[in-house]
């Protein structure tokens, strides 16, 4: 990475566009669904992994302006099975009649055993791919991971022209599945790599640091001066609605990220301050430096390539976190 590398806050240097989005404030859907207006009557795109919870907001934007079709491995209301990704899932039906191909699924956990993690993301979107080709699909979308680039950034923010280096089998296998899309998949393809995607119904590890801020409790998270880029499902969401709308934008990689970057302290702090709670945060002498790596490690990114390419600025981060705490409050 290089040290002369200076990272240019893309709020700075892109015109926020106008994204239609079903997304009340930054995790809400609305009460009533939008007119949709349709880029072209027989444009449909399929959304993979139809059962997460980004492609669910991600669908309902997306009907908005397309014909939308959705895939999962197991029945679900109004959503086409495939089978298992890995284990020669037949696509046929599904890709018939469409243009673009957003593919978001993939193993339900990073810690699933490592051959089932490479068997979906690998296998999986192999065959994905060549049956998209084979089906005259015109277009790709990946939604990758950051972890193909790294697990952690020291001193600069993570730019796409860096030197992988994945930690884990799970980015390992999502730097594959990139490599296999920029290479087999039709025309233009776009592989997108988000950091921790975050909103109140988000599942893993997110879920769990609400639950534990969601407490009177005084938690050792004060005096961590690491650097976190995150983004709220609502930009990820308007992201991809924003290559959508952008055919004639250049294939490759591009990083995503909200601004600024914040530490574990501040994103605490935010959480509980849209709880309605008081910080309550004290500090550890060492825990900045030997605490669960999640939590205390830099993980910075720069999205600049992609805000230029495609006119785009995501949310402010610390507005973001506030307005998750305050949705997850309602909630629970």
């Amino acid at each position: 990475m290089r040290p002369e590398a200076i990272r240019t806050a893309p709020a700075r240097i892109c015109r926020r566009i106008r994204v239609a989005s079903p997304l009340r404030g930054l995790i809400q859907p609305p009460e009533q669904t939008p007119e949709r207006v349709v880029r072209g009557s027989e444009e449909s795109v399929l959304v993979t992994g139809g059962s997460g919870f980004i492609a669910a907001a991600l669908i309902a934007a997306l009907r908005t302006e397309w014909n939308v079709r959705s895939s999962q491995r197991r029945r679900g209301s109004g959503d086409l099975v495939v089978g298992a990704l890995g284990h020669g899932a037949d696509w046929r039906r599904a890709l018939e009649g469409v243009a673009t191909v957003i593919h978001l699924a993939g193993p339900s956990s990073a810690s699933a055993p490592h051959d089932a993690i490479r068997r979906a993301i690998v296998s999986g979107t192999r065959e994905l791919v060549e049956q998209a080709t084979s089906a005259g699909v015109r277009r790709v979308i990946f939604v990758s991971s950051i972890k193909a680039c790294a697990e952690e950034s020291k001193g600069t923010p993570l730019r796409e022209e860096d030197e992988p280096r994945p930690a884990d089998v799970y980015g390992r296998a999502k730097l594959q599945a990139e490599r296999i899309v920029l290479a087999r998949a039709p025309l233009a393809p776009v592989v997108l790599r988000p950091p921790l995607v975050y909103a109140a119904n988000a599942k893993g590890n997110f879920a769990r640091f609400l639950r534990q801020l969601d407490t009177d409790l005084p938690l050792p998270f004060a005096g961590i001066e690491n650097r976190r880029s995150l983004i709220s499902l609502s930009s990820l969401v308007n992201a991809i609605v924003a290559v959508m709308r952008n055919e004639s934008a250049p294939a490759g990689v591009f990083h995503l990220a909200d601004e600024p970057a914040v530490s574990t302290t501040e994103m605490a702090t935010l959480l509980r301050k849209g709880m309605g709670r008081p910080a309550r945060l004290f500090h550890v002498p060492g825990f900045d430096k030997f605490g669960p790596p999640p939590l205390v490690r830099s993980l910075e990114v720069d999205s600049s390539r992609f805000c230029a390419a495609f006119d785009f600025a995501g949310s402010d981060t610390r507005e973001g976190l506030v307005a998750c705490g305050r949705a997850w409050r309602e909630k629970h």
